[in-house]
């Protein structure tokens, strides 16, 4: 499979989460860390490779929660969560120039956040709206 596309809700200490920005685009929201997968890849080593590339931050496939699969047409989407006891070692910028961010899993509903990753995180109760 290789249509897909998979990010990553990381639940960090203290209620924390991590939140990147592409600064290339316009507009720019902050977002899930994650990206499209590559050929042969799976969704999970897709999010465990786009986690790293993205903020630097190390998990095992093993860690990630498989939420939801939503069929876009085109692609699928996987949605996983990842509970990790620290979030040190992130980098400031990703491969690509993502800024990294480290926000609060309570404050998402009220951010101009990411709309297509907002809704999910509501819809999987992930977050409170």
């Amino acid at each position: 499979m290789h249509n897909f596309a998979a990010v990553v809700f990381v639940r960090g200490p203290k209620g924390t989460t991590l939140f990147v920005e592409d600064p290339k685009k316009v507009p720019t929201f902050p977002k899930l860390p994650g990206g499209k997968g590559e050929p042969g890849e799976t969704p999970r080593a897709c999010a465990v490779r786009e986690l790293h590339e993205e903020t630097g931050l190390r998990v095992k496939e093993k860690d990630l929660a498989m939420v939801a699969i939503v069929n876009k047409g085109s692609h699928y989407f996987f949605l996983f969560t990842v509970t990790v006891k620290n979030l040190g070692n992130l980098r400031e910028k990703g491969d690509e120039g993502e800024l990294v961010t480290i926000g609060y899993v309570d404050r998402i509903a009220e951010m101009d956040f990411f709309p297509p990753h907002k809704a999910l995180l509501v819809k999987c109760d992930l977050i409170d709206v």
